[in-house]
């Protein structure tokens, strides 16, 4: 829509507010996503349960893109020295709804008001291969289809990352979800997306695909279905 239509004129940009953990409960009551952009190992080690963790790099804007409704308000937890520029970002893609910010101080006040921090293991190749064996996790690879077909982790759940909350009846909730990527980049984001549906116990492979070839690990690939010819 916005590149049929373009964006609205604006000339001057009013910054959202800055919030206390107190707006917090309301925000995650009503289903407003909230958007914690810190480090993914930050984010592991604790966040507000219902967060989604995407840091801020270079891909930010893409997967935030993939992630968030234009036409629905959400909230960040970003510093305040990176916020305005961030928000500013936000509206080159139509995401102008931002309904206000927190500063990562917010997780530490939650923790101190008595709300319970949700962590998101990290594991490496050598404890996927033994969930793997033992089939007791569901490894959920979150790459392209190009990526999967050219070789994945032999009987891994294929589900790209933008397609998580779409296709989340897909992921079975009985047993833990290691999900996986190329790098370890898309797969803390998905994580983060699978663990706020709150059904899930959620583990992020962390190492590369690369590292689990290297180790000899089993892998399987998938023939690209043919294109049929035209009439």
């Amino acid at each position: 829509k916005v590149n049929k239509e373009g964006l609205p004129l604006v000339y001057d940009m009013i910054m959202p507010p800055r919030l206390d953990v107190t707006s917090i409960d309301e925000f995650l009551a009503k289903g407003i996503p909230l958007i914690d952009t810190r480090p993914a190992a930050d984010f592991g080690e604790g966040h507000i349960p219902g967060t989604i963790n995407i840091s801020l790099s270079k891909s930010f804007l893409t997967w935030v893109g993939w992630l968030i409704s234009y036409d629905k308000p959400f909230a960040l937890i970003i510093d305040d020295a990176r916020a305005s520029q961030t928000v500013r970002d936000l509206r080159l893609i139509a995401l102008d709804s931002v309904a206000g910010y927190f500063t990562p101080d917010v997780v530490e006040a939650w923790q101190r008001a008595g709300g319970s921090l949700q962590q998101l293991p990290r594991v490496d190749a050598s404890a996927v291969a033994r969930a793997r064996s033992r089939h007791d996790a569901t490894i959920l690879d979150v790459r392209n289809s190009a990526e999967f077909q050219a070789g994945h982790i032999a009987g891994a759940l294929h589900v790209p990352m933008g397609y998580i909350p779409r296709r989340i009846h897909e992921i079975p909730t009985d047993k833990p979800v290691i999900v996986h990527c190329q790098s370890g980049v898309r797969s803390a984001i998905a994580a983060s997306v699978l663990q706020s549906f709150g059904d899930y116990e959620v583990l992020n492979y962390s190492g590369s695909y690369q590292d689990w070839v290297d180790s000899g690990h089993p892998v399987e690939r998938t023939p690209s279905e043919p294109v049929a010819a035209a009439d």
